[in-house]
């Protein structure tokens, strides 16, 4: 009966199911949150950095 139940009860799984359920929803959200104007903003060091090290 154990068996049975463990089996139909993974509790690992159902956590790591809803943990990435989690994650998949807050990294969706920040996608949407960030318009092509901050993903420029957020570009910017990076190309002051390469210039830089010209």
């Amino acid at each position: 009966m154990k068996k049975v139940l463990d089996s139909l009860c993974d509790y690992r799984r159902f956590s790591w199911n809803l943990g990435l359920e989690t994650w998949q929803n807050m990294h969706e959200a920040r996608q949407l949150a960030l318009t092509q104007h901050l993903k420029a903003e957020l570009k910017k060091p990076r190309k002051k950095k390469k210039a830089y090290k010209r």
